[in-house]
């Protein structure tokens, strides 16, 4: 039996599980989507080589060698298109043939590679051989270097995009599954030019495959990959010369008790019209907020299960920390209004809220930023009231 077949069979698996498994979280999310369509052109690639490895015969191994060009032609491209998406589209996106003509060339390597009858142009010469590891000696033409530098080209610049985007995120969460990201594409990228590089290499290069859908599996699983970044762009409101009616001293972070929002919404009103740059984490839809308290350009953030724009998962704690985070640091009077610390201790709990509720204290403490919670004494019992009162200063309503 040859060895090569099982990694190649175990990566083809792993890639197109992978590949499911990151679509269905979520379909909508064009980054979801170029991830999932990468893990298919790895999935490919695998099946290509599972097949030449398995083969018996030339022709076999020829219809190896096409479903497998079928995904190495593509997977570079993807990458790019992929790190153009993520975690949000970049500029160039928004042209959005830009993105399918990139494909372009490599749709005319793989036609070339059919037309090639395995002579001149991707390949100079080819001999099938049953004991050789893959069952081929081949030596590449001209068409297949051209393909060889612009896929690593791309590649490579995936690869500064994702570093790019890991080293500048203030979230572990974040920081963690971009590091395994770019762990696993480097990975297969090295052993690929080894395997190039070298007439007789000890494994198939997609045999990799499987370290690195081990290492997009915790990315994923435990680190949430692909993390989702959040548009919060401060917007001043219109300002008026009236004297503040809420002084807030700078760096502290306020408790506002209260049955509805109206009192704590006052207070962040009359912030975002003296000149503060103000952000509202709430359980409401961000339209009744517009309407209902006069918030006209301030960002808002719903804290919410549903999959909309700017909407973050009760459940997902560093991205909300990570989310206050990125806007404290884009401005110079920061003021976060959060309306729904009952709804963040119902889904994870009073402790975990709380140390959260301690760290964004820190954050905004250390950056001279006020934050504002309304709590609903009636919603907490008197010993978890008692702690928050003891983190905040109360707001006499």
């Amino acid at each position: 039996m040859n060895l090569w077949v099982i990694p190649a069979l175990v990566s083809a698996v792993v890639s197109a599980i992978l590949g499911i498994t990151i679509l269905y979280i979520n379909p909508k999310r064009s980054d979801n989507r170029w991830f999932s369509l990468a893990f298919f052109f790895a999935a490919v690639w695998s099946l290509g080589q599972f097949l030449q490895a398995s083969s018996t015969d030339p022709r076999s191994f020829l219809l190896g060698a096409v479903v497998g060009w079928f995904g190495t032609c593509f997977i570079g491209v993807t990458l790019l298109n992929l790190a153009l998406v993520y975690p949000r589209k970049r500029k160039i996106t928004r042209h959005r043939f830009v993105q399918p003509l990139l494909y372009l060339p490599f749709v005319l390597f793989y036609i070339t590679f059919l037309t090639n009858n395995w002579h001149h142009l991707f390949y100079e010469t080819f001999t099938f051989e049953k004991s050789a590891p893959m069952h081929s000696i081949e030596i590449f033409g001209p068409i297949y270097w051209l393909h060889f530098f612009a896929s690593y080209a791309m590649i490579f610049l995936a690869l500064i995009l994702f570093v790019k985007v890991t080293c500048t995120t203030r979230s572990k969460n974040e920081r963690m599954s971009g590091m395994l990201l770019v762990a696993a594409i480097i990975i297969p990228l090295l052993s690929d030019i080894y395997t190039i590089l070298m007439p007789l290499p000890p494994f198939p290069e997609t045999s990799t495959f499987t370290a690195t859908g081990i290492l997009l599996a915790i990315a994923i699983l435990k680190y949430k990959l692909p993390y989702k970044e959040y548009i919060m762009t401060p917007l001043a409101e219109e300002l008026i010369t009236t004297p503040q009616k809420y002084p807030l001293e700078k760096g502290l972070s306020y408790l506002v008790k209260e049955e509805k929002l109206d009192k704590s919404y006052e207070i962040f009103y009359d912030q975002v019209i003296h000149g503060y740059s103000g952000l509202s984490i709430t359980k409401l839809p961000p339209e009744k907020v517009r309407e209902r308290y006069k918030i006209a350009k301030s960002p808002i953030l719903w804290l919410t299960f549903k999959e909309v724009e700017n909407a973050i998962s009760p459940k997902d704690i560093e991205g909300l920390k990570s989310a206050i985070s990125d806007f404290i640091g884009k401005t110079e009077k920061p003021v976060i209004l959060l309306d729904c610390f009952d709804q963040l201790r119902l889904v994870n709990g009073f402790e975990k809220s709380m140390s959260m509720l301690m760290e964004i204290k820190d954050t905004c403490s250390k950056n001279n930023a006020n934050l504002l919670i309304s709590v609903n004494p009636e919603m907490f019992e008197e010993k978890q009231m008692a702690a928050i009162e003891k983190e905040l200063k109360e707001v006499k309503v």
